[in-house]
């Protein structure tokens, strides 16, 4: 039962291996299934096995990505006020989230590029967007609701933006360059 269930993975793995490939070079929109079997050496059957169609691989893809985001950041949103002040669980919440970055970063390099997903990149803005909103909710005097609105957007618009800059300057940055810029420079400027 253990060795079909890593044969399992290891197919699904190619498939997305293979669609991160073909994207690369065609651009995600121009892929097809059939590109996707051909480079993975599969049936039609066993990649419908997987996925319903393409979009739900790509679906697939982007959502274990930010399944893993948000698992982190529950975490973080589950700690006390008191805890915040200490500034601990942002800390954890920093370094898990570059790990996931770091980990993830060939991929993420690509879905955040001209040939990737748009809508990923909107999804990530609206997953930060509502963190910021709750983190401002937690001191509400300082910000009415039109200045929160506009603060968590152009956050989260920033993140995303350090994001794509550090995916697709890895070899230039390190995971502690990053660390240090967020919790040193970026507040400096702010």
């Amino acid at each position: 039962m253990a060795n079909y269930e890593a044969k399992r993975q290891q197919t699904r793995q190619n498939i997305i291996n293979s669609t991160i490939m073909i994207a690369q070079e065609k651009g995600l929109e121009k892929v097809t299934v059939s590109d996707i079997i051909k480079q993975s050496q599969i049936n039609r059957s066993t990649f419908y096995r997987y996925f319903e169609d393409k979009f739900a691989l790509i679906n697939f893809i982007e959502s274990n990505i930010l399944n893993e985001i948000k698992i982190k950041y529950s975490v973080f949103n589950n700690c006390s006020n008191e805890d915040l002040k200490q500034g601990k669980p942002q800390d954890i919440f920093i370094r898990s989230f570059l790990n996931i970055i770091e980990n993830n970063h060939e991929l993420l390099s690509f879905l955040l590029s001209e040939k990737g997903d748009f809508e990923f990149n909107f999804q990530l803005v609206h997953f930060f967007e509502s963190i910021i909103k709750k983190s401002l909710n937690k001191n509400p005097d300082n910000f009415d609701d039109k200045r929160k609105k506009i603060f968590a957007f152009y956050c989260a618009v920033e993140a995303i933006g350090l994001i794509s800059f550090w995916v697709h300057n890895f070899d230039d940055y390190s995971k502690n360059y990053i660390y240090n810029f967020i919790n040193k420079d970026m507040w400096y400027v702010m």
